[in-house]
């Protein structure tokens, strides 16, 4: 189960303008043909935009992926804000672990699983519920939706998508092992999704914008299109 986590502030921030996505009004648009980053097994890639063409970088892309020997495949991606003037529309979200039991082949192995990685083990022992993780993502707009004020700004560090399905340290008390099937954040079944920013401009002014992005295998990004508001809010 996901929740999502809802906080207000005394000081609210301005409205939000009710600009469509895709739409062309208001905005200045750029056309990206090679915005792409892709992280192989024991690699990393970064990939910097400058939102306001004022040759600052704005936005950092981050993508990871490794493995060894089967006992550990992780495949993730996030992105952060370069400076202190821009904000990400993101949500805190809460997701329950589950935890089963296997005996299959004299060989007992547990498993810590979410109910978005697919796991599946017919011959496990159900152990319940865990514990909850939580984790920071960037909400999700598709074409034609229209900008509100949904979510929460924030120019953290926020998960598009993580995929841990890594081996972890054996309990000291149990003499079995244990391994993760997560997946973190909700961007990697969405394509061509929207990921909405905002510049300050002055004391709670702002102008706003989106980046249409595509995901492939929690560890590649590719961009193709940037738009910002000409208007301040």
């Amino acid at each position: 189960m996901i929740s999502l986590l809802i906080f207000s502030s005394c000081e609210k921030d301005p409205p939000v303008p009710k600009i469509v996505i895709g739409s062309l009004d208001l905005l200045d648009m750029t056309y990206y043909g090679d915005k792409n980053i892709y992280a192989s097994y024991g690699e990393d890639s970064s990939l910097e935009l400058d939102l306001d063409d004022d040759g600052l970088a704005d936005l950092l892309f981050y993508v990871a992926a490794s493995d060894s020997s089967g006992d550990k495949d992780k495949r993730g991606s996030t992105v952060s804000s370069s400076n202190d003037k821009v904000e990400i529309c993101m949500m805190p979200s809460t997701e329950d672990l589950f935890r089963v039991r296997s005996h299959a082949n004299d060989e007992v192995v547990e498993y810590l699983y979410n109910e978005r990685s697919h796991f599946y083990c017919p011959e496990c022992i159900d152990l319940g519920v865990s514990y909850q993780t939580y984790f920071t993502s960037p909400v999700i707009f598709l074409k034609k939706d229209t900008l509100s004020d949904v979510g929460q700004w924030s120019g953290n560090v926020q998960v598009l998508s993580n995929f841990d399905q890594g081996k972890v340290t054996s309990n000291q008390e149990e003499e079995f092992p244990s391994y993760n099937y997560i997946v973190t954040g909700f961007w990697n079944s969405v394509d061509n999704g929207y990921l909405i920013f905002r510049l300050k401009e002055g004391t709670r002014q702002y102008r706003y914008g989106w980046i249409k992005i595509v995901m492939n295998d929690h560890r590649g990004i590719s961009i193709s299109e940037k738009a910002l508001t000409k208007e301040i809010y």
